[in-house]
């Protein structure tokens, strides 16, 4: 066979393996190797938190209002103090200030204030989140939730004390002979943060 024969013969060959790499295409990866760099890749990402409940959360609507009221304080309690014995009963503070005629998130403060929501003082074993009493025994927390409240509505609100100032004048009095440290000094600072911080507005009345 002649040189230019065999150079044709040549170029005959290289033109079909061309049109033979067309036609298939660049060799593609396993279904399992796209399966392994997709499930790495979402290894990879970041789960969502949830957001913290913050004033912002809570609306700007009253709490009566609100259906989501319970789920809301639950948040806020398991956010402020993990572990907290009171988690999981929004739905008793919410139902317990509608029957009063008061804020629930008022109730949730106060008890945030007087023993770190159950988890502090005497109030931890003996159901008694609030300090009421002082140092009365409940059967269950729920039995404390709904006699507080009561007795706010009964004790405070029926004698025109709606505010939280005009509250600690009675329930936590300065200079009391009962707190010889002067901790009544911080009550109304204290309650009125984690009331604000649930969306409630401090210098206002707690009503319902």
């Amino acid at each position: 066979m002649s040189i230019s024969a065999i150079n044709a013969r040549v170029d005959q060959i290289m033109a079909m393996a061309s049109m033979d790499a067309t036609v298939t295409g660049p060799p593609q990866k396993a279904a399992t190797s796209s399966f392994a760099d997709a499930l790495a890749t979402a290894q990879k990402t970041p789960a969502a938190t949830a957001p913290a409940a913050t004033a912002e959360t809570f609306g700007a609507g009253s709490p009566s209002s609100d259906p989501q009221m319970a789920s809301r304080l639950d948040a806020w309690m398991a956010k402020h103090t993990p572990g907290s014995p009171l988690v999981g009963h929004g739905a008793d503070f919410v139902r317990a200030g509608a029957a009063n005629g008061i804020d629930p998130r008022f109730l949730v403060a106060v008890a945030a204030q007087e023993s770190a929501l159950g988890t502090a003082g005497s109030g931890k074993d003996i159901n008694n989140p609030f300090g009421w009493g002082p140092a009365r025994p409940f059967s269950s927390w729920t039995e404390s939730i709904d006699t507080v409240a009561a007795g706010l509505a009964k004790g405070y609100l029926g004698e025109g004390r709606d505010t939280i100032a005009a509250i600690q004048a009675k329930w936590a009095p300065v200079g009391a002979a009962n707190d010889p440290t002067g901790l009544n000094s911080n009550w109304t600072t204290g309650v009125s943060k984690f009331y604000a911080e649930m969306g409630g507005t401090p210098g206002g009345s707690i009503r319902a």
